[in-house]
């Protein structure tokens, strides 16, 4: 048998003298043992929150509807015919990355979305009113999901974005209730219109008594909603190759919708195209008549001077200054053209603009050198090349344009748009976007992080009695750690089922098991006791608790059971006059007891006292529940009683109420010569036992000691350094 662990008193220096302080790293490591610890000991709570968290996210992933998600492949190409002038050198091409990004707002736009809204009656919301949670359950379960189809739903502009209730009433008809007060009637496959309101409905698999929730979405709530789920990813920014993305709830509509913009999308860009070409033309048109009448007031003019000046040929200077002249004015006109077309897109500050206009001036001066030359000629010679020369420029001109608008009516019957669609949605099995795995992993995690911080933070705000050294702090000795009893432990458990009402019937756990480590430690106490007992004034032992539940009963019974079989005389009193359930333990009559002598003038006790044949032990029970229990222990009758019995008896051993819950210990300690108070292990505080202390000492009782009742070795011990308590025996 192993050594009975001593117990450990507020003076107890010498026996800390031989800890010495720790490092620095020393407390890092005794702090993480401890926090280790800490999270052992409150495993069960752990892991019971960990798996509440993962029952939760398994349970959102099985009710949630997942998002489905399908997506496009989109190419924009560089178009050669999408300019006016098809021999525009690089320097004036567009930005690449430029013409990406006005490719991807044209996709976004409102433009290429409403075409789809409108075509897929994305702006109409149909679905079946169920219970939050519980309806999708069943509809989950069952795999019965109403529908029904709504193929025009119209309805006045203070009803958009408003919910409308449909009801079937029978096989044929619905009704609809606008939460205006307005209610309309109307039948399955007839249009309706009613209240400014258009409506025409397919019943779908719907039965009668089902509810229907209708949404008719503005134009613009809708096609925001549609953009909401929109996104695109570049794959090779370089080639203009983009993959565009759509999810949503039904896997159809995501499909189905995300086809019909990518479609929307190319006709567009098409119509874009086919529209900048129409404007070329009309301009091309327009400037060609204006040319046309220009060459022939050109012509005319000159046919006239030389018929009146008689002039018909020019000087070889003047030849040279011509043709200089021409090719200028030809350049000249084909860049105004370019401008034009350039206008239309960019600004002057554009780099491509700010080139031809560059290239423009450089032209027109070197003009004006050909125009100085020409006027240091005779007079004759000038006005014949300025003749000259308009017609020739003229011609040019007229022969450019006409050029021009023969390629654009080429390049607008062939336009095929610069969009290629690589590859279009289509429907997945399993594509979601709600990855349970993850959900469910998460979960764990967060579970996890959540319950470490509410075991740290109930560890931080209410400190339990977990080191016995703690109470060594507060001036009292600790005279006695009783270990948890496993087989009491067992037997509570079995009572609060009622699965074992007899098995301490008669008896207590020191004469049913005197092997236990609970009744071992009594022991220790009992001895521990003999000293402090010697200075007091009477034999009178009280033992109270700090609060309910502390064991405080259970060390009163066992330790007067080990008293009287050592051979002391000794009576136990039950001055528990509310919850006392001595009686009980000992399976006494509980009609006489502490409660009918104290309201009775009886002097002779004797009718009062029961005796325990088993263990020895005589008992005064606490008698039935008074209404003044308090008041019943001030009076004369109970100094007379404690007197009489410390006179009869070698030990008047005293169970009290806990100090905390009455102040009924408070007027019994002061008959007792020692008093004794339960500390319960890991429930109670180490403020709990001060305050339990100082009401003691107001009411002029002083506390010989404390006994800690129910140790177990914590994990916080085992993962911490100094342990100072070990019950590692047992009686065989």
């Amino acid at each position: 048998m192993s050594e009975v662990p001593k117990p450990m008193t507020g003076n107890t220096m010498s026996e800390k003298k031989h800890v010495t302080e720790p490092c620095d790293s020393g407390q890092i490591n005794s702090n993480l043992h401890h926090l280790v610890g800490v999270l052992l000991e409150h495993h069960k709570f752990i892991l019971g929150l960990v798996f509440l968290f993962a029952g939760m996210s398994i349970g959102y992933t099985w009710l949630a509807t997942p998002m489905y998600r399908a997506d496009v492949l989109i190419q924009v190409e560089k178009n050669a015919a999408d300019s006016l002038v098809s021999n525009v050198s690089d320097a004036f091409a567009q930005d690449q990355e430029v013409k990406d990004a006005a490719e991807m707002a044209l996709l976004f736009s409102r433009r290429v979305i409403g075409e789809a809204v409108s075509t897929l009656k994305l702006d109409i919301d149909a679905k079946e009113k169920v219970l939050p949670v519980i309806g999708t359950l069943i509809s989950r379960i069952t795999g019965d999901k109403k529908y029904i189809i709504v193929d025009v739903l119209d309805v006045p502009e203070n009803l958009q974005d408003k919910t409308l209730q449909l009801d079937i009433i029978s096989q044929k008809k619905y009704k609809i209730m606008t939460g205006q007060g307005d209610v309309i009637t109307g039948e399955f496959n007839k249009p309706t219109l009613e209240g400014g309101m258009s409506i025409l409905i397919n019943k779908g698999n719907s039965t009668v008594g089902d509810t229907f929730e209708l949404v008719k979405k503005s134009k613009i709530t809708a096609i925001n909603s549609v953009i909401a789920n929109l996104s695109f990813v570049s794959n090779a920014r370089d080639n203009g190759v983009f993959r565009v993305f759509y999810q949503g709830k039904d896997p159809e509509k995501v499909v189905s919708t995300l086809n019909e913009i990518a479609k929307n999308y190319l006709n567009q860009n098409i119509k874009d195209k086919s529209a900048q070409a129409e404007k070329g033309l009309d301009f091309l048109s327009k400037q060609l008549t204006i040319k046309k009448n220009d060459l022939i007031h050109a012509e005319d003019a000159l046919n006239m001077y030389r018929r009146n000046s008689n002039s018909l040929d020019m000087s070889l200077e003047a030849q040279q200054l011509l043709k200089r002249g021409v090719a200028l004015d030809t350049q000249l006109n084909a860049l105004t053209i370019q401008e034009v077309d350039i206008s239309q897109a960019y600004t002057k500050e554009y780099p491509s603009y700010k080139a031809l206009l560059d290239k423009k001036k450089t032209i027109e001066e070197e003009r004006s050198k050909i125009n100085s030359s020409i006027a240091n000629l005779p007079e004759s010679q000038q006005q014949l090349i300025r003749l000259s020369r308009d017609v020739l420029v003229g011609q040019a001109v007229y022969v450019l344009l006409l050029q021009k608008e023969q390629e654009l009516r080429v390049t607008k019957a062939s336009i095929i748009g610069d969009v290629r669609i690589v590859d279009y949605a289509e429907l997945k099995t399993g594509v979601a976007s709600l990855n349970s795995k993850v959900i469910i992993f998460v979960s764990l995690y967060l579970g996890f992080i959540f319950a470490f911080i509410l075991v740290l933070l109930k560890t931080i705000l209410y400190k339990r009695v977990e080191k016995i050294e703690e109470l060594g702090q507060l001036g009292v000795s600790v005279l006695a750690t009783i270990p948890f009893s496993s087989i009491q432990g067992e037997i509570i458990r079995k009572e609060k089922k009622g699965e074992s009402k007899k098995i301490l019937q008669h008896t207590t756990l020191a004469d049913f098991d005197p092997s236990d480590l609970a009744i071992e430690a009594l022991r220790g106490l009992r001895t521990s006791l003999h000293f402090a007992m010697v200075e007091s004034n009477n034999n009178v032992l009280m033992i109270s608790g700090v609060s309910p539940g502390c064991g405080k009963t259970f060390i009163s019974a066992n330790f007067s059971s080990l008293i009287t079989m050592s051979g002391k005389r000794v009576l136990l009193l039950d001055a528990d006059l509310r919850k006392g359930y001595i009686h009980e333990l000992f399976s006494l009559k509980n009609e006489l007891g502490l409660s009918s002598f104290l309201t009775s003038s009886e002097v002779d006790i004797s009718k009062y006292i029961q005796h325990d044949e088993r263990t020895g032990l005589d008992i005064i029970p606490r008698g039935k529940i008074p209404p003044n229990p308090s008041e019943l222990l001030m009076t004369a009758r109970f100094k007379f009683l404690v007197s009489t019995l410390s006179n009869m008896y070698d030990f008047v051993i005293i169970d009290t109420p806990p100090i905390m819950a009455v102040t009924d210990p408070s007027i019994i300690g002061r008959h007792a010569g020692t008093t004794m108070l339960v500390v319960g292990f890991a429930k109670n505080t180490v403020k709990e036992v001060e305050i339990s202390i100082s009401r003691f000492e107001k009411s002029g009782v002083s506390i010989s000691g404390l006994i800690v009742n129910g140790y177990v070795k914590k994990a916080t011990e085992i993962y911490s350094e100094g342990s100072y308590y070990n019950y590692g025996y047992k009686y065989r």
